[in-house]
């Protein structure tokens, strides 16, 4: 018997997926472009498969949706059926993908940041090299995260 569930979150990220899998305290193993869980059916371990769309699938036996499945005892901790337990690892998944969203967004701010941190140094260096070659004396205090520069020059 075969099934197609869906899930609203197609896993196309191997490594939030493996988080998730984590997460939940699944068992894996990683066989190239196969994630073989400890969740077992007739047909052996399930398993998610990258398939030709770039996500991941689940591969199961459909007869596992049943909740008196009758080949092996079934103990998935709380997610009995294979719909359960796609739901908890879709609700993994997509927290696992949200901190990494934040957290690509965090280096990204320091390193917006950073950028900005050169160029007003650079602006600093010239501006002093500048003042220097007109004859200026420089006196920089700093406020804050603002530089302030006061150029003065003695006239006889």
């Amino acid at each position: 018997m075969s099934a197609v569930v869906k899930t609203v979150t197609p896993f196309t990220n191997q490594d939030i997926l493996l988080e998730a899998l984590d997460e939940l305290g699944v068992e894996y193993n990683v066989e190239g472009t196969r994630i073989i869980t400890d969740r077992k059916d007739y047909y052996g371990h399930q398993s998610f498969e990258l398939g030709k769309n770039g996500a991941f699938n689940f591969q199961h036996d459909s007869s596992a949706e049943i909740t008196n499945y009758p080949w092996t005892s079934i103990n998935f901790r709380e997610w009995k059926t294979v719909t359960s337990f796609l739901n908890a690892v879709e609700k993994a998944y997509k927290n696992a993908y949200g901190q990494m969203i934040e957290r690509l967004a965090e280096e990204e701010r320091i390193r917006e940041e950073e950028i900005k941190k050169q160029y007003v140094e650079k602006i600093r260096n010239e501006t002093i090299d500048r003042a220097k070659g007109q004859g200026y004396m420089i006196k920089e205090s700093r406020q804050g995260n603002k530089v302030k520069l006061v150029l003065t020059r003695t006239v006889y």
